[in-house]
């Protein structure tokens, strides 16, 4: 692992660090509480993503398929930002596949003439009340479109080349075969690992900008542009 490589992963290990001992508070609207849920997923996937590209003999395209929801949730969390229609449209997209499982629940449990765990229905039904039918628009069109509230404050980081470039990347590492891996990796060498820290060092960093900034964190928000400003 070159020297940017090492500096990049130090600054993961920070931004896990100060997420393990955030305090936050209890979300008041929606789009706080998609931002603060967030958080929270953020934590496990980079513990996860720093394991993965730590541990030896693991090919950094696995921890490519966990970068690729960090940046989901990056550009996902910035279109949000603090407009409650938005997160409005996030939680109905939860709930629309929500809906989808408990069917297929249903039918699985049709099909083996047994009864659908009570507990695990009564739930999912409670979840999918919460929600109406308001569709997000794709990923692409969120990254194109980031919230409003933070367009003037969004120039150090184009989510259009966060989704043309470093997304699409990273799709590549789950849609594959395991050709285009053998065909990649030893290419890149050491710049693989590179490439798949720089992909979390932005994605990170926008997630902890804009979730941060939602939340009145704002000492998130600025750990996540500082984390961009002096690794990426």
């Amino acid at each position: 692992m070159d020297d940017l490589a090492e500096r990049r992963l130090h600054a993961l290990r920070d931004a896990l660090s100060h997420l393990d001992g955030a305090q936050m508070a209890v979300p008041a609207t929606l789009a706080q509480r998609a931002a603060a849920g967030a958080l929270v997923r953020a934590r496990s996937l980079l513990r996860a993503v720093i394991v993965l590209i730590e541990t030896p003999g693991v090919s950094v395209t696995e921890a490519d398929v966990l970068v690729r929801v960090l940046l989901e949730m990056a550009i996902t969390t910035a279109w949000i930002g603090s407009d409650e229609e938005r997160a409005a449209q996030y939680r109905d997209s939860g709930v629309a596949e929500a809906r989808s499982w408990l069917r297929g629940l249903e039918r699985l449990a049709a099909s083996r003439g047994s009864g659908l765990n009570p507990g695990l229905r009564a739930g999912l039904e409670a979840y999918i009340a919460e929600g109406g039918d308001r569709q997000m628009p794709s990923l692409a069109d969120r990254a194109r479109k980031t919230a409003p509230a933070r367009e003037p404050k969004q120039g150090w980081i184009s989510l259009d080349d966060e989704y043309d470039y470093i997304y699409r990347r990273l799709c590549a590492a789950v849609h594959h075969d395991h050709r285009l891996q053998a065909l990649v990796e030893p290419l890149l060498g050491d710049r693989a690992v590179t490439a798949t820290l720089y992909s979390a060092v932005v994605a990170m960093g926008v997630l902890l900008s804009a979730a941060g900034e939602a939340l009145g964190m704002g000492n998130t928000s600025v750990r996540g542009m500082n984390l961009v400003f002096n690794n990426a």
